[in-house]
């Protein structure tokens, strides 16, 4: 097949994994970004190009794209184009964009049932501070980010915070304010491929950052998969429409808290052999969800 791999950008691991373990298994492999893609319109004819390929040649397209949050519109239009001209793509633009945004990731999931923390939409600091009165300590996030950057805890005296506070509204115009959950041993992060739950990691804060985040220098161990955190999963991406998907879930208090839906999640922090088997899954989960489109539009409706 010919698969193209949308990457995050040139050098991130999984993208580059991705091309190797691709062409491994026999396919045809073009790695591109989002902002690679170029619509043109010529003599009737639209087209789609990426790096001087004409997309359409693609079978099936894997996204880890970067939606850039300075560049919002057009990335979303990039990726929608590809939608409206009939790609393949893993995952669509409607659910993948949706995914990106914390504040909507939270509605759908709250509307299927599942429980996350409370969470309230601010555009001043006067709201943010309220919140902190009633709940003590308070994160402070933008809807739109990764990496855990710009992720604030607020504690004590608000007003040391409230300059920071206001800098994050200048910036993105409002924040999500959710109380802070203790987890100090950490939280699980489930990555799931299709129908799959492909593994499941503690992440462990150091003693430097509250954040459960292996780039800010949390440790992760590989754990079983209990059948509460499953339902949970599955749950979760099935509310979200996606199926490649990296789920940040705490437990505290005899509940699952649903903290985020990463549409682009990661696996090099395991050794390379593991690296590569998982790399693997997803090319061939890529390949048998592009057979059964097929099968599906050859199929006649209603039979």
């Amino acid at each position: 097949m010919k698969i193209g791999i949308m990457g995050w950008d040139y050098e991130e691991f999984e993208s580059l994994n991705l091309v190797e373990a691709g062409v491994a298994l026999g396919h045809e492999m073009l790695l591109f970004t989002l902002q690679d893609v170029q619509f043109t319109t010529r003599d009737g004819r639209n087209q789609l190009s990426a790096n001087g390929r004409d997309l359409a040649e693609l079978d099936v397209v894997i996204s880890r794209a970067q939606v850039r949050p300075e560049h919002w519109a057009s990335d979303c239009e990039r990726y929608q184009l590809m939608q409206e001209a009939g790609l393949f793509v893993i995952d669509p633009a409607d659910d993948f964009i949706t995914s990106e945004s914390k504040l909507l990731t939270m509605h759908r999931l709250t509307e299927a049932g599942l429980q996350v923390p409370d969470t309230f939409q601010c555009n001043n600091v006067s709201a943010v501070r309220e919140l902190a009165a009633k709940y003590g300590t308070i994160v402070v996030k933008p809807s739109y980010g990764y990496a855990g950057q710009d992720v604030e805890r607020v504690t004590g005296d608000f007003e040391k915070s409230a300059p920071l506070v206001q800098s994050l509204l200048s910036q993105y115009g409002d924040v999500l304010v959710q109380p802070f959950i203790p987890h100090p041993e950490g939280d699980f992060r489930t990555t799931v491929v299709g129908d799959e739950i492909l593994f499941t990691i503690r992440r462990i804060p150091n003693e430097k950052t509250w954040k459960a985040n292996l780039a800010m220098g949390a440790t992760f161990e590989e754990v079983e998969v209990s059948d509460e955190i499953r339902e949970v999963t599955m749950r979760a991406v099935q509310a979200m429409g996606i199926t490649i998907a990296g789920l940040d879930i705490l437990a505290y208090d005899g509940k699952y808290y649903l903290l985020e839906v990463n549409n682009v999640p990661g696996w090099y922090f395991f050794e390379p052999e593991r690296r590569f088997a998982v790399s693997k899954h997803v090319i061939q989960y890529a390949v048998n969800s592009t057979l059964a489109h097929r099968d599906a539009q050859l199929t006649p409706e209603g039979v």
